[in-house]
């Protein structure tokens, strides 16, 4: 009965490479091996198999008729392999911890994270919330944080800006548009220099820290915010918002990913979806009531 016992795989790989090339020089640079690795390797598979697969000259080799046949027969294999093993890798579970901002997550990410979940049907995704001031991974592969311009954390890759804008639940933009002191929403109101507004204001009628909070307060009717244009657009796309003012406040903070170094490729491919999502929203943000 023949030997079941097998010649290793970096051995026969070193065999086939250099039969397709026909130079041990040429194999070695292919597989970043060195020339007398390479060498070697096929010496000692003809050991194991006790005959000659190469006739060897100056600066190249030659199959053998014994070589050609070995060739024939494992080429393929090797071939069969990696693509099995490619295929397996592929099919393998993964998983993606992300962490976002609260506002962000609640109001956009998550209606379009099934578009990501689609293009990668076998990743196990996993959502948290994150407060302020974040500045690290806190576990996740990748997070989407709001940090100052002037001093983001390091590596922390730009998404897009925080920038204001004024909004109201179009039945309060109609009434409110004649009235003496409309009703505002929440602590941003103190940064806002437009006097259409700011000198028919009374001040802020429900304080709310929270950016949520604040445009589920807009969205029901209760006055106008001025809300970061990220977070409300899909209210505004839908119609559950209006713009009030072409104007806008800039502020020195911005949204920024930051990604697990040894992430992967689920992290690589989820950071290009996202900035493409963002990408498609930076139109001019919808028209404003004046």
């Amino acid at each position: 009965m023949a030997s079941s016992r097998l010649p290793p795989t970096s051995a026969l790989k070193a065999f086939v490479v250099t039969a397709q090339s026909g130079s041990f020089t040429q194999a070695a640079r292919d597989l970043n091996l060195t020339q007398s690795a390479i060498s070697q390797a096929v010496r000692g598979l003809e050991a194991d198999l006790g005959t000659a697969l190469f006739v060897r000259d100056v600066g190249r080799v030659a199959l053998t008729p014994a070589g050609e046949a070995y060739r024939d027969a494992i080429a393929p294999a090797l071939d069969a392999i990696a693509l099995a093993t490619a295929q397996a890798r592929q099919a393998a579970p993964a998983s993606l911890s992300i962490g976002c901002v609260r506002s962000l997550l609640n109001n956009w990410l998550l209606a379009r994270l099934p578009g990501f979940s689609s293009q990668s049907p076998m990743l196990d995704i996993s959502m948290q919330t994150l407060g302020r001031d974040v500045r690290s991974l806190g576990g996740c592969d990748v997070v989407i944080i709001l940090a100052s311009k002037q001093a983001p954390p390091k590596g922390a890759l730009w998404l897009h800006d925080e920038t204001l804008i004024p909004v109201a639940a179009p039945g309060l933009n109609e009434n409110e548009r004649t009235s003496p002191d409309p009703a505002l929403i929440g602590q941003n109101w103190a940064l806002w220099r437009d006097p259409k507004i700011s000198q028919r204001a009374r001040g802020p009628a429900i304080q709310l820290r929270e950016t949520s909070a604040q445009l589920a307060a807009a969205r029901a009717g209760q006055g106008m915010a001025l809300l970061p244009d990220l977070v409300c657009y899909d209210d505004l796309s839908a119609g559950r918002l209006m713009r009030l003012s072409p104007k806008s406040v800039s502020r020195d903070r911005a949204f920024y990913i930051m990604q697990a170094p040894s992430g992967g490729r689920a992290v690589t491919d989820f950071v290009a979806w996202l900035q493409a999502q963002v990408a498609a929203c930076a139109k001019p943000m919808f028209g404003a009531i004046t």
